[in-house]
């Protein structure tokens, strides 16, 4: 018997091998997968930046606020004590004696009843 490279054995049984379009199919299927998965990736990785992005611009504006809410908080304890300083009775007293000529009353006021 001449054995032959290239002979065909008709006793094989070639049922189970794929043949090319079922073989072109997978390897377009695993293409468009990796794809998606590619795809998926990049819209995850743009999410997560922008997320990032966000919290960080939301934390720079909550300590800006912060500053300013000190800020306002020693404004406001330094217009508080400037108001105490301007109604105390001996900075009005020598004022209202010089400037219009008022004169102290030893007395107490009297209540009237209705």
């Amino acid at each position: 018997m001449d054995f032959n490279y290239y002979s065909y054995n008709e006793n094989k049984d070639f049922d189970d091998i794929p043949d090319a379009k079922d073989q072109i199919k997978s390897g377009l299927k695993n293409k468009f997968n990796i794809l998606i998965i590619i795809l998926l990736s990049a819209a995850c990785t743009i999410a997560y930046v922008d997320n990032v992005m966000r919290i960080d611009s939301l934390m720079r504006d909550n300590n800006n606020m912060s500053r300013q809410l000190k800020d306002l908080e020693y404004r406001n304890i330094d217009l508080e004590s400037r108001i105490h300083m301007l109604e105390s009775p001996e900075r009005i007293i020598p004022i209202a004696s010089e400037k219009i000529g008022m004169i102290k009353n030893d007395k107490s006021p009297v209540i009237i009843n209705e």
